[in-house]
């Protein structure tokens, strides 16, 4: 696969395409390559997010839907985070709307931020693979869809170098962004919800932390996780400030 981005180019400031417009030209025509019909979408926050500098990262695996809704943006929300702002269909395209963040998944990430105490609008929040299916299982040329998701993101990694990877979900996402940054498998953590644990892996300068999707576990202002997310967050802040 020809794809190759360049890390030192974050801004257009710099004289040449940003990374960011690099990134966008690159998913539109691999989309194509690929022969997808759904949709794809990259950034779920501002185009300005996508900065050196950025503490956090937060990524997903895909794009979910049977349908691309016309009124969300595939390159970023320019407006802020797409989990406050946009109205979400609840059903099919002719469907009536969400209140503006006001989806199950929605919540639960602008809960999520708060908890972790970060800017939901100025942090980078993007999806891993950038195509949009129903389910994972769902996505046509898989292998494909994953080697080009490496290629588009490791330059990103690179330029941002974020202390904190948070992936929504315990999937490509996060097996991903742990190989391209040598992250080690860590611990596994319980988020008071039966078995399922959160995971961690971490590297020298980098955390990686997957949640179970926050589609289905809603443990943010859930009383039985709140424990277990006090114990994630006191190993998040023991990373980043190591004593």
């Amino acid at each position: 696969m020809a794809l190759t981005l360049d890390p030192k180019s974050p801004t257009s400031a710099t004289g040449g395409p940003s990374l960011f417009a690099q990134s966008v030209a690159a998913i539109d025509a691999e989309y194509q390559r690929l022969d997808y019909a759904l949709g794809w979408r990259f950034m779920m926050s501002p185009s300005r997010t996508l900065t050196p500098g950025a503490r956090t990262l937060v990524l997903t695996q895909n794009p979910g839907g049977k349908w691309e809704p016309s009124d969300h943006p595939r390159a970023s929300q320019e407006r802020g985070s797409a989990y406050r702002l946009e109205s979400w269909p609840i059903e099919g395209p002719n469907s009536s709307r969400q209140v503006a963040g006001g989806a199950k998944l929605q919540l639960q990430v602008q809960a999520m931020f708060r908890w972790l105490g970060e800017d939901i609008d100025k942090t980078p929040t993007g999806y891993f693979v950038p195509f949009r299916s129903p389910s994972w299982d769902a996505l046509p040329k898989q292998d494909e869809a994953l080697d080009f998701a490496r290629h588009l993101w490791k330059p990103i990694l690179d330029a941002l170098r974020p202390k904190l990877i948070l992936c929504i979900g315990i999937d490509q996402a996060f097996s991903g962004a742990s190989e391209m940054t040598g992250a080690v498998a860590g611990k596994s953590l319980p988020i008071g919800w039966g078995n399922y644990s959160a995971r961690t892996a971490t590297s020298q300068s980098t955390m990686i932390v997957g949640l179970p999707h926050l589609s289905r576990f809603g443990i943010f202002g859930r009383d039985e996780s709140v424990g277990a997310l006090a114990a994630i967050k006191s190993a998040l802040a023991d990373f980043r400030e190591p004593q």
